[in-house]
């Protein structure tokens, strides 16, 4: 399932001053055209939706063709249909994580690295590696992050060894 976000789109269009581009996502020919409000996914259209926001500008969306409700991401299924998450029964993300799951504490391990370094990724997930603490940080918040990333890095190694049968 490949997920189809329509700001991925605008941005590489508002970064060349565009209106219409052909693009590729993956190896999937895309054209979009935000004058006439429509979007062509592996040959299949999707109509566009054009807000206008306060300050001037717009926020686009796409409009599910299932449903026809405004969506800023689609779905592209077994390359067949797109539709949006709620007309493919899918639930959000985080609800589909299980806390028995060990990757899910080391994302938040990492998750509590980047508050440090915004940058940060981990090498692996074997060897925890926590950043350096960056000039003029206090050292209790260093210590509070640091504390936190250990603490989540810890339980998921202790799910994965659990996991493992001798």
């Amino acid at each position: 399932m490949i997920e189809i976000k329509l700001k991925a789109f605008i941005d590489v269009l508002k970064a060349n001053n565009l209106t219409k581009s052909k693009l590729l996502h993956g190896q999937t020919r895309v054209i979009l055209d935000l004058d006439s409000l429509f979007m062509i996914y592996d040959g299949q259209e999707i109509d566009i939706k054009q807000q206008p926001m306060n300050y001037g500008g717009y926020r686009y969306y796409l409009h599910c063709p299932s449903c026809g409700e405004p969506r800023t991401s689609l779905y592209w299924r077994n390359n067949k249909a797109i539709s949006c998450r709620i007309c493919l029964g899918l639930h959000a993300r985080t609800l589909n994580r299980s806390k028995t799951d060990c990757v899910y504490y080391w994302e938040q391990a990492v998750k509590e690295a980047q508050k440090i370094v915004p940058g940060y990724e981990a090498k692996d997930y074997l060897t925890p590696d926590f950043p350096d603490k960056p000039k003029r940080m206090h050292w209790k918040t260093y210590y509070k992050h640091r504390a936190k990333y250990y603490q989540y890095w810890r339980k998921g190694e202790d799910l994965w060894l659990s996991g493992i049968k001798l």
